[in-house]
């Protein structure tokens, strides 16, 4: 059980490696390359500035899923719970106009199972690993 939950660990930094490389990448090209072929990218920057920002707290979760801390779990689960709801809402009231769509869901699987990955995790280090 203790190699499920070190494999675990280590498919959960790697997530929040390419996570993170994502955000950061992705918003600085979607800022400053896109904004040129398309103005209207700039009306509304909150999105590339929020997860520019977030970027770093996903590069440290990357780090922190390598060390043997208990505390790592309940920071992933905090940050991808934070992200998700940061997501949906900013969808929700500033795209979609109060509607859901099959993104919205998509988001929820994207977010959704890696939360439960985390959690699951936390569950088999806790019970099998720790001996708590």
């Amino acid at each position: 059980m203790k190699k499920l939950v070190v494999f675990l660990n280590v498919i959960i930094a790697l997530y929040f490696f390419a996570l993170a490389n994502l955000y950061f990448w992705g918003s600085l090209l979607g800022f400053f390359g896109l904004a040129f072929a398309k103005p209207e990218l700039l009306k509304n920057p909150w999105t590339f500035i929020i997860n520019i920002l977030l970027a770093p707290f996903l590069i440290y979760g990357a780090i922190i899923f390598f060390r043997k801390t208990e505390n790592k779990y309940n920071y992933g689960l905090v940050l991808l719970f934070l992200i998700l709801a940061e997501t949906q809402i900013y969808r929700f009231f500033f795209v979609t106009n109060n509607k859901l769509e099959m993104t919205d869901l998509t988001n929820l699987a994207f977010f959704g199972v890696p939360i439960l990955v985390v959690y699951l995790t936390k569950y088999l280090n806790t019970k099998y690993v720790s001996g708590h």
